[in-house]
């Protein structure tokens, strides 16, 4: 593994250890004397501190395939840069059998969340494939 695939997944583990523990940290309180949650899941994530700053809008891009970074996250190289993008499990075990450096093209949503006051752009891939 080369020493930026390293660093790309050590930033994914980072993110995403930090989406972890900020929803985990909402209360001191042990569970057992919290009341019960009542929200719809819309409302819960509403009051998460993890939350959307926007609509997505979906756009287009070209680049190429570097590979799985695990079962929710790929890497592909657009304009020179390798930028990492979310992607559903079942997506992924559907690449998995794509070699590095395929060509595709693809749909992703970008959408900026506020985690705590920080700004953090997340990708999500909506469709991809092989030019």
């Amino acid at each position: 593994m080369n020493r930026h695939k390293t660093k790309m997944l050590a930033l994914g583990a980072a993110v995403i250890a930090l989406a972890v523990s900020l929803t985990a940290c909402g209360s001191n309180q042990p569970a057992s004397s919290r009341p019960a949650s009542t929200a719809t899941p819309s409302q819960a994530a509403e009051s998460s501190p993890v939350t959307p700053t926007d609509d997505k809008a979906t756009n287009t891009g070209e680049g190429e395939y570097i590979g799985l970074m695990d079962p929710h996250s790929l890497e592909i190289k657009v304009d020179g840069q390798t930028k990492p993008f979310q992607i559903d499990p079942e997506l992924a075990t559907q690449l998995s059998d794509w070699e590095a450096g395929t060509k595709v093209k693809f749909a992703y949503t970008e959408e900026q969340l506020d985690v705590n006051g920080q700004t953090i752009t997340r990708l999500t891939i909506q469709s991809i494939e092989k030019q």
